[in-house]
């Protein structure tokens, strides 16, 4: 993701930034994997994006990096999150999302489906839609198979910190909000059709859904095609789906 991102960060005058880095599996501010990188950013006074390709390993990981502060810089935020990104100060108990320019959003593409992964580890590995209303996914298998379920992993936040897991300023007073109920992200209603002759016939509805995997099971029928449309997710504009599974 890093390698066609860039990272908008604000400075009250000309300044040069010391930064460090590393590469890690999983997208969290405690790893501890990893050879630490050093390096410099020249930001000038005002709004400068820094394109985050010349920090991003050669192999595919999730990128650490540490600004180091610096009197009158700041990184702009944004209230929407995105799965596998997140930002806040090294020691702090709760993060934020950092306002980013992304050219490419392939890392979030449909091969993450079938790729064999269900959650984040060394990158997204999720499919996430568009804005659209009803977003869609059709699975085109290789031949006519006889099929009796559908099984699907769908996004829950597993790439958001749990204050559990950052205990060093945690204290009562601070007051920090902990989430209640149902993630966001998790889809909430969907539909699952079947395509028999030359129509989806519909074989499963699902409503009102608060589970990660979800194991959908409808009477026995041959087809060479499913495609599961989504109706409503628990707050998120996006629908996310790590895989999804034929049985």
């Amino acid at each position: 993701m890093a390698v066609v991102s860039s990272l908008f960060i604000d400075a009250k005058k000309d300044v040069s930034l010391h930064v460090s880095y590393r590469y890690a599996a999983l997208p969290s501010r405690n790893s501890k994997q990893g050879e630490w990188f050093y390096g410099m950013l020249e930001l000038k006074q005002g709004r400068t994006s820094v394109d985050l390709a010349p920090f991003s390993g050669k192999e595919a990981t999730y990128l650490l990096l540490v600004l180091h502060a610096s009197h009158g810089v700041s990184i702009p935020l944004v209230n929407k999150d995105l799965v596998g990104v997140l930002c806040g100060l090294r020691d702090s108990a709760t993060y934020h999302h950092p306002l980013l320019s992304i050219r490419s959003f392939t890392s979030y593409g449909p091969e993450n489906l079938i790729n064999g992964y269900t959650r984040p580890y060394n990158r997204a590995h999720i499919w996430l839609s568009g804005k659209e209303e009803q977003p869609t996914i059709r699975l085109n298998l290789e031949k006519q198979r006889s099929i009796t379920a559908v099984s699907l992993f769908f996004d829950c936040g597993l790439s958001e910190e749990m204050v559990s897991s950052r205990v060093a300023d945690v204290d009562p007073h601070h007051n920090i909000q902990l989430r209640s109920g149902v993630s966001p992200n998790l889809v909430c209603d969907f539909d699952v059709y079947a395509r028999i002759g030359d129509e989806d016939v519909l074989v499963r509805r699902i409503r009102d859904n608060y589970q990660r995997h979800v194991m959908v099971c409808f009477e026995r029928c041959e087809t060479a095609s499913l495609l599961i449309r989504f109706l409503k997710t628990h707050g998120s504009e996006h629908t996310g789906v790590y895989a999804i599974r034929i049985h």
